[in-house]
């Protein structure tokens, strides 16, 4: 599988949209139904279990604000915390935050200075908060909401890459959400499968959008992650008797 910066994960995200005609809700609607999935595989019937959902200002929020329909279509009790004013929210992240509004659902806006809310009795936190445009140190109120995840010791599914990582270098340069799972869209990014990042990661699952299946396999994508089949097609099978002498000699020439 190739491994991807959020540059390159940028272009074939517009591809899909403007050369292919996904629109970009198609995309968006997707990749919440596969965090979907990722939560029932963790709690199974999800009607009464509450479930928080903290939302960006961006597509990554837009993202949680499709996860917060169909959970709460599934029965489930949903809150949704914005980490913005509702006029900063644009784009397909606006027409999911107006569906959720006209579904009579609230939301609870979380201002700078505002109060961390209590996550005691959530039985699983939805993070949404950054995508993977994210540089640097979280600000305010954004820092104390991730220390209020990550002591609330709650599950906790990250949309795309847990809030606070930086999906190129695999840096946290501050405060950074602790995922149980990382459900990221079309190719892992960089920073999800190297150190320190893949430890905050957990679980990574790797979700169909329906991006061109050609656009994913480009050959100018050149970096690549190991996965245990392409390492088994190097390999021939070793009988079970075999000497290590019978398996062939390596020679290391080294500095």
């Amino acid at each position: 599988m190739r491994v991807v910066t959020s540059a390159q994960m940028r272009e074939l995200d517009r591809q899909a949209i403007v050369e292919y005609g996904i629109p970009g809700l198609i995309l968006m609607e997707n990749a919440g139904l596969k965090v979907v999935e990722i939560v029932r595989e963790m709690l199974g019937d999800v009607r009464g279990k509450r479930i928080a959902i903290f939302a960006g200002k961006g597509n990554n929020g837009g993202d949680g604000l499709v996860v917060a329909r169909h959970l709460f279509n599934g029965g489930a009790s949903v809150t949704v915390y914005l980490l913005a004013r509702p006029e900063e929210i644009t784009g397909d992240a606006l027409v999911n935050l107006r569906i959720w509004q006209k579904m009579g659902q609230e939301v609870r806006v979380i201002g700078e200075g505002a109060p961390v809310p209590s996550l005691e009795d959530s039985d699983l936190i939805v993070d949404a908060i950054f995508g993977t445009g994210f540089r640097g140190v979280p600000r305010e109120p954004a820092a104390s909401v991730i220390k209020s995840i990550n002591d609330s010791k709650k599950p906790v599914v990250a949309v795309d890459i847990p809030s606070g990582l930086e999906a190129d270098t695999g840096l946290a340069q501050g405060p950074c959400v602790r995922a149980t799972w990382t459900v990221t869209f079309g190719l892992p990014k960089l920073g999800l499968v190297q150190e320190p990042g893949a430890s905050y990661v957990g679980r990574l699952h790797v979700a169909d959008i329906s991006i061109p299946v050609f656009l994913l396999t480009a050959e100018h994508l050149k970096r690549h992650v190991l996965s245990r089949e392409m390492v088994s097609g190097w390999f021939p099978p070793r009988p079970a008797a075999a000497h290590k002498g019978n398996c062939g000699r390596v020679l290391v020439v080294a500095g």
